[in-house]
C-alpha cells in the first residue's frame, strides 16, 4: 500500500509540473489587462488547489478510465444544468462530443467557437456534452446565458471533478470524440493553432449511426 501511495504522489508531482508549464500565463510583451490577469491567476490557483483532480489514480475510481483511444468510453454520470442526467443511455447510438471546460478558463473560451463551428460543419447530429469543472451552478448558468450555445447542447456539472478524473482529462479544455458504438476515437487536450480544422476532420471521420459496427 505504501509503495502504491508513493507512486500516486510521484505521478501527481509530475503532472503538476507539466501543468504549470502549460498554464496560460502572461508574456512580458503582453498588456496586463484585468481579464488576462484574472485568467492567469485562476489558472495558477486551479493548478495549486485541485490535488483531488490531478492526483487521482484511475485504478481507484469506479466506472473505468482513463479514456483511451480505441477503448469504450468511461462511465459518464453527471447532472445537467436543467436538472437532468447524462448517462450511458443518453450517450449511446450516436456520435458524442464530451468537452471538459470551466467558465474562467481562457483557452476554453477560445476553443468553444471553433468546436461549435466544426460540429456544425462536420457532424451536426453529434451530441455535444459540455462538462463544467467544479463551479457553482449559478456561475455556469450566467455564463451559458451569454455563450450562444446550440439549443440541443447539453450543459452538465462536475462539482467534485469525479468525471474529469475518471476520463483522464488532465487539462482544460479537453475534448473527447466518441463514435456511436461508444468507442473513444479521438482526444484533444488544450487549444491552439489547427484546433478547428483537426476537430472538423475528426468529426467527419466518425462513423454515422447507420454505418457504425459494434
Amino acid at each position: 500500500m505504501a509503495e502504491r501511495f508513493k507512486a500516486v504522489v510521484l505521478k501527481t508531482t509530475a503532472r503538476k509540473r507539466r501543468g504549470f508549464e502549460s498554464l496560460p500565463l502572461l508574456r512580458t510583451s503582453e498588456t496586463a489587462t484585468p481579464r488576462k490577469v484574472t485568467v492567469a491567476l485562476a489558472s495558477v490557483l486551479f493548478a495549486i488547489v485541485s490535488p483531488s483532480v490531478n492526483a487521482a489514480d484511475p485504478e481507484l475510481l469506479g466506472g473505468g478510465g482513463p479514456a483511451r483511444i480505441g477503448d469504450p468510453h468511461p462511465t459518464l454520470e453527471v447532472e445537467t444544468l436543467d436538472g437532468g442526467i447524462v448517462n450511458a443511455a443518453r450517450l449511446s447510438g450516436r456520435p458524442v462530443i464530451v468537452d471538459f471546460f470551466a467558465t474562467w478558463c481562457g483557452p476554453c473560451h477560445q476553443a468553444l467557437p471553433d468546436l461549435l463551428a466544426a460540429r456544425a460543419a462536420a457532424a451536426p447530429d453529434a451530441l455535444l456534452v459540455l462538462v463544467d469543472l467544479q463551479e457553482p451552478a449559478k456561475v455556469v448558468r450566467a455564463w451559458a446565458a451569454e455563450a450562444h450555445l446550440p439549443a440541443e447542447a447539453v450543459l452538465a456539472l462536475d462539482p467534485i471533478g469525479a468525471a474529469y478524473r475518471r476520463w483522464g482529462a488532465r487539462k482544460l479544455p479537453t475534448t473527447f470524440l466518441v463514435d456511436p458504438t461508444g468507442i473513444v476515437r479521438h482526444i484533444n487536450r488544450g487549444w491552439g493553432s489547427g484546433y478547428r480544422a483537426r476537430m472538423e476532420k475528426w468529426l467527419r471521420d466518425l462513423p454515422s449511426p447507420r454505418t457504425a459496427v459494434p
